[in-house]
């Protein structure tokens, strides 16, 4: 009966380590995700003055290249079979931006909304609101 507790007991512990190293094999990427999103958050919100949403977007360039070139050299990614990861690779000119942008010399938000079928005049059009 010890026997079969014991054997219960790592086996448990070894699924739930596989499962959170599995979620750190990710974190890269994961973490690119969010600083992308709070560089697009910061890009179109009129929240902040114009000096300081110029610092923090300068800021947020400066941590999503270096964290685009992490995610590009991690081979922990490329061994990968995650959704994410497959999805992430797939959109390259949308999870590397800063780097896409630079390689297409436009602008990060600009290249952002062309690749995802925005343009300046469907943004001056929109009506703020609620889609049914």
């Amino acid at each position: 009966m010890k026997f079969f507790n014991t054997f219960a007991l790592i086996a448990v512990v070894s699924v739930f380590s596989t499962s959170a190293q599995a979620d750190n094999n990710l974190l890269s990427l994961k973490n690119l995700e969010r600083e992308r999103a709070k560089f697009l958050h910061t890009m179109l919100s009129d929240a902040d003055s114009p000096d300081q949403k110029r610092q923090q977007i300068l800021m947020s360039q400066r941590h999503l290249i270096d964290m685009e070139r992490m995610v590009i050299r991690d081979d922990r990614l490329t061994k990968s079979q995650s959704d994410l990861v497959k999805s992430a690779f797939l959109q390259f000119d949308l999870t590397f931006l800063m780097h896409s942008s630079a390689e297409q010399s436009a602008q990060p938000l600009a290249h952002w909304m062309k690749q995802v079928g925005m343009d300046t005049q469907s943004v001056i059009n929109a009506k703020p609101g609620f889609r049914k």
